[in-house]
């Protein structure tokens, strides 16, 4: 597993060690968790924008023969 090191507003670190203790994790299990999340709402927000241009691009195909 790779090591990163990244800067965090002290607020910000706060709040995360206090949701790993109420969570029962460390901080890295919740980071780690969290960016999953994130990431993975972001490619199906990716995915859900390009199936919606794709069912536009048909309708208007399908208006243009009517």
């Amino acid at each position: 597993m790779a090591r990163v090191n990244v800067f965090l507003k002290n607020d910000l670190l706060k709040a995360v060690d206090e949701e790993a203790t109420q969570a029962g994790m460390s901080r890295s299990a919740l980071i780690q968790r969290a960016l999953t999340a994130y990431l993975e709402a972001q490619r199906a927000a990716r995915e859900e924008a390009e199936a919606r241009r794709r069912r536009e691009e048909a309708c208007k195909k399908m208006d243009a023969l009517a």
